[in-house]
């Protein structure tokens, strides 16, 4: 048998069925090449059977792996006394500890395409530093190693901001691009890592252009008090309390305009994303509960 033959053969057994007109195909293309046909019809038979046999083994394999996504979808069936529980439980009732093997989540994916943005950034900084060094070297040979320093960080100081402005429109698209997971489990994990991001500007009060104004009117108002109850000494006690409350001010401040915030807001826009599709999911009470507690966490003040 030619290897043209065999490769027709398998080719036309791929559905596991031999209708009567391949049948025929088969046979005249034999006679042509000079083949035995009982030898062809036992061939036939065995790649039949073999075929029909590989396509009952995937289906079965098809048929279990959909029992079990659906089995998981409703809940894990405890080993120990065989209640099945919702996806999210780590202990059964009667004490069992459920032991995942862990896969790789979304959020994972999207931490490692932020990392590879940051990794991609000093990759682009190292070779342009090299570059700019090469430039001086060449340009300056008489320039002294510390001078040359000092001319290669003031010409790489514009390009490194550019590079660093790109790099942060990267992370920021990443995390509004990032697709919502669709798993309870996902669901829990990005909040959680979402969380302490998404919480950075809840720290601060008020905007880096409110902080002078507000500093001045506190030390005035201070200033005032304190010449109405000890005269000029009061003046000079109230402007100085008046400074130390300036600098609380600059403690607690945030500029809008920063790649921080941005990123931040990014972060929280995102997780009320993903909380309006977990909070439309059939959810069990624990996955409720843990999703009131990273929407209280975020909100905390």
């Amino acid at each position: 048998m030619t290897k043209e033959l065999e490769d027709l053969i398998k080719a036309t057994l791929e559905d596991g069925k031999l209708e009567d007109y391949e049948k025929e195909a088969l046979v005249k293309r034999a006679q042509k090449e000079g083949m035995d046909l009982v030898e062809l019809e036992i061939y036939i038979n065995a790649e039949l059977q073999k075929r029909k046999r590989e396509l009952k083994e995937k289906n079965e394999a098809l048929d279990a792996q959909y029992e079990k996504e659906k089995k998981e979808a409703i809940g894990p069936v405890c080993p120990k006394c065989g209640k099945q529980v919702p996806p999210l439980t780590l202990v059964c009732d009667c004490g069992y500890e459920f032991v995942k093997v862990k896969k790789e989540s979304s959020v994972s994916l999207l931490m490692k395409n932020i990392e590879e943005i940051d990794n991609n950034y000093n990759e682009v900084i190292n070779k342009l530093k090299e570059k700019i060094e090469l430039e001086v070297d060449k340009k300056h040979p008489e320039y002294s190693a510390s001078f040359k320093q000092f001319e290669v960080k003031n010409l790489l100081e514009d390009e490194q901001e550019q590079e660093e402005k790109k790099k942060w429109e990267s992370i920021i698209f990443a995390i509004s691009s990032f697709a919502v997971p669709n798993t309870k489990e996902d669901i829990v994990d990005f909040l959680s890592t979402a969380v302490p991001k998404a919480r950075l500007f809840k720290k601060k009060i008020i905007t880096f252009s409110q902080v002078e104004p507000l500093s001045w009117c506190v030390r005035i108002g201070l200033a005032i008090i304190g010449y109405l109850l000890f005269n000029g000494a009061g003046v000079i006690a109230g402007f100085v309390l008046g400074y130390l409350v300036s600098q609380f001010f600059d403690k607690y401040s945030y500029n809008p305009d920063s790649v921080e915030f941005k990123e931040a807001q990014a972060w929280r826009d995102k997780f009320e994303e993903v909380m309006i599709k977990a909070r439309s999911l059939r959810g069990d009470p624990e996955f409720a509960r843990q999703l009131d507690y990273y929407e209280g966490l975020l909100n905390k003040k």
